[in-house]
């Protein structure tokens, strides 16, 4: 064997475990170690679980503030207590946490000046019984920016409100204005209550009936701010009432240029 058929001989023995090294590593080591070590997926930062169901007892009719007074009083006499949501707010945007004085609370920011900044959790359903109430205690120093509810969420970025289905608590001007609407697989909301108050407001409790076809908002001492019949004002376009599919999803949104904490977000 000549010098030169001993030096090919080596190059294509080298060669040969390369390719022999490759088809080992793809088809047997990779597949080997996805199985045995997969990667880690992020874990939420919320401890709610879409098996928690809120709902008080059946009501026959939202009267007034006494009544949803009567029913907290009622409620912790037995034991039930509100249960706090704050947890999901703070798992859509970790990045401005805050503390106060009554725990932990969601603090956001809106520095674009044509853009509401917004984001909806669909990973954890809150599921509903029947009445409840939520106690919402937030403020805005600017535009109108707070929580929403949705019951369905919209399709995409171009048709945004088809199947959308919402109803949106907000606050702006230093907690001095208050501002309901509801989208309705459709771009413009009806805007049920747009008001602009004398003094802040510390806090609201919304109680609703058991489909959401109207709800009581008070301030938290109780006092009636609106009560909302939804087909009434509309021309009987919520038929199955805000609530048919019995839970929704949690979210925010923030105005152009405006702020909003959350202190309390919690439903009984």
């Amino acid at each position: 064997m000549t010098k030169s058929q001993k030096i090919l001989r080596i190059v294509f023995i080298i060669l040969l475990i390369i390719v022999v090294s490759e088809l080992f590593y793809f088809f047997y080591y990779q597949p080997s170690v996805s199985q045995k070590i997969p990667l880690p997926t992020p874990i939420p930062s919320v401890s709610i679980k879409s098996s928690d169901i809120v709902g008080i007892p059946s009501i026959t009719k939202i009267e007034s503030g006494q009544q949803i007074e009567n029913i907290i009083t009622g409620a912790e006499t037995q034991g039930q207590k509100f249960t706090s949501y704050i947890s999901i707010l703070n798992g859509l945007d970790q990045t401005q946490n805050c503390i106060a004085k009554t725990g932990k609370c969601f603090k956001i920011d809106n520095l674009k000046e044509n853009l509401w900044k917004l984001d909806i959790d669909n990973i954890f359903p809150i599921k509903i019984s029947g009445p409840f109430i939520v106690r919402l205690n937030f403020n805005g120093t600017k535009g109108a920016s707070g929580v929403s509810l949705s019951i369905r969420l919209g399709e995409g970025d171009k048709t945004w409100w088809k199947n959308l289905r919402q109803i949106f608590f907000a606050i702006g001007e230093n907690g001095k204005h208050l501002y309901i609407d509801v989208n309705n697989n459709d771009p413009d909301p009806f805007i049920f209550y747009d008001n602009t108050f004398d003094k802040k407001i510390e806090g609201i409790y919304i109680l609703f009936n058991e489909t959401g076809t109207s709800f009581l908002v008070t301030d938290l001492s109780y006092k009636e701010i609106t009560f909302i019949d939804l087909n009434k004002a509309t021309d009987n376009k919520f038929s199955e009432g805000l609530f048919p599919d019995k839970q929704f999803y949690i979210g925010y949104m923030t105005a152009p240029l405006s702020d909003l904490v959350v202190y309390d977000f919690s439903i009984l």
